[in-house]
């Protein structure tokens, strides 16, 4: 990413966080844990690829922070570490030997 884009994410991101915290009670503690919004942002998954428990492969998905459309995600396979659109992290459903999701890891959307 390019310093540019960079600095504007970085700005973006920090407008967001002024503009959630201000709609907060005024009285309310952003680090006690509790997601006030009740909202959830998946951001990683833990998935199988085999036909059963017993064999197969493992692999991380993470979702890339410095994207803001939430299209691109980090795939890792062992030692090799790749870049996948979306539309595979959809495809994660299951129900073949394909790749399926097996944990996911949500942040709730305004918490540090």
């Amino acid at each position: 990413m390019k310093k540019k884009q960079k600095d504007e994410f970085k700005k973006l991101n920090s407008q967001w966080k002024q503009n959630y915290i201000d709609i907060l009670p005024k009285d309310f503690d952003l680090n006690s844990g509790e997601n006030p919004s009740s909202l959830y942002e998946l951001t990683s998954i833990i998935a199988h690829q085999g036909s059963n428990a017993d064999s197969g492969h493992y692999q991380a998905f993470i979702k890339d922070d410095n994207d803001l459309t939430g299209e691109n995600w980090w795939r890792f396979n062992d030692d090799k570490v790749s870049v996948v659109k979306r539309d595979k992290i959809e495809s994660l459903a299951g129900g073949s030997e394909g790749d399926s999701a097996l944990i996911l890891i949500y942040k709730g959307v305004g918490l540090p």
